[in-house]
């Protein structure tokens, strides 16, 4: 499948404009640290849901180089995982009950009705115009009992101790992401609605979790000095990856603006004296025994 190139990056030409970040070796470098820092964030766990060890279908959307999906697949032998993207970025050596499709799901799916066992979803803000939708397709393409668990970092970092001055880069960085998300009509800011459109498309039994992931080694705790350290990572391999497209075609600044911008914002996410931290939530619900065969959908 053939790839477009813009200002040195790399981007997927399926559903061309679709998902502003790109897929070339650096984002999906990215990609693999970020799912080691959620790894470190969930104590080792792929995911939270209390799903039965006899699951046998799992569907990981917008599986990016297909890791989670790896690891689940081997982790649990006898389940065929099905990972999707809009990229073709995935490893060819996979194990046998793995295997990756490309795919956009914000048009139908094509699944058979009440298919899947568990659906998961991670760090896809700002890439959905309509996310009660992906909801109820998820829940019609679910079995009564199965599992639906998404993962989102909040868009703002947060600071107990008042570190985090309000001029500070990282919070004009959230500023100019907010903005973009709101011009494309793809929110940035999942966190507060994920819970009520999954309750609107007819979950029950939700449970949600929030983590603190520190930006940065400044806490005294090992697991979140660990945890801190992994997270400065990801955001600066990806910061650039990040912010490129939406900086420039989105909101109108020039790629040499960007890189100096970019420089800012890596600097402040590299000072210690800033203890900052991103919430990351996770939610997760199940589709009820006795379920209709369709979601109910949102009201008009």
């Amino acid at each position: 499948m053939a790839f477009r190139v813009e200002n040195g990056r790399r981007y997927q030409a399926y559903r061309e404009g679709a998902y502003w970040a790109p897929n070339d070796e650096l984002q999906n470098e990215h990609l693999d640290i970020s799912h080691q820092r959620f790894l470190s964030m969930l104590s080792g766990r792929l995911f939270l849901a209390p799903i039965p060890d006899n699951i046998e279908r799992v569907l990981d959307l917008g599986t990016g180089t297909g890791i989670w999906a790896i690891d689940f697949a081997d982790l649990y032998p006898n389940a065929s995982v099905l990972g999707t993207d809009l990229s073709p970025i995935q490893p060819e050596m996979v194990p046998p009950n793995c295997r990756f499709e490309i795919d956009d799901m914000t048009e139908e799916w094509t699944y058979p009705t009440s298919h899947f066992d568990f659906i998961h979803i991670r760090s896809l803000f700002g890439s959905i115009p309509d996310w009660p939708k992906v909801y109820e397709q998820a829940f019609k393409h679910l079995k009564p009992g199965g599992f639906i668990e998404h993962i989102e970092p909040s868009l703002y970092l947060r600071s107990d101790d008042g570190t985090l001055a309000p001029d500070n880069p990282l919070n004009r960085f959230a500023d100019l992401f907010n903005q973009a998300g709101e011009r494309t009509g793809q929110s940035m800011d999942l966190c507060p609605s994920m819970a009520s459109d999954m309750t609107t498309a007819g979950f029950i039994n939700l449970r949600e979790e929030t983590f603190k992931t520190p930006m940065g080694e400044w806490c005294s705790d090992p697991k979140l000095r660990e945890l801190g350290r992994w997270n400065l990572l990801q955001f600066d391999v990806g910061l650039e990856g990040f912010a490129v497209q939406l900086l420039t075609k989105v909101m109108g600044m020039t790629l040499p603006e960007v890189q100096v911008f970019c420089a800012n914002v890596r600097a402040a996410a590299r000072d210690p004296r800033t203890h900052a931290y991103y919430p990351h939530r996770v939610v997760y619900a199940q589709k009820p025994l006795a379920s209709p065969r369709t979601s109910p959908g949102r009201t008009t």
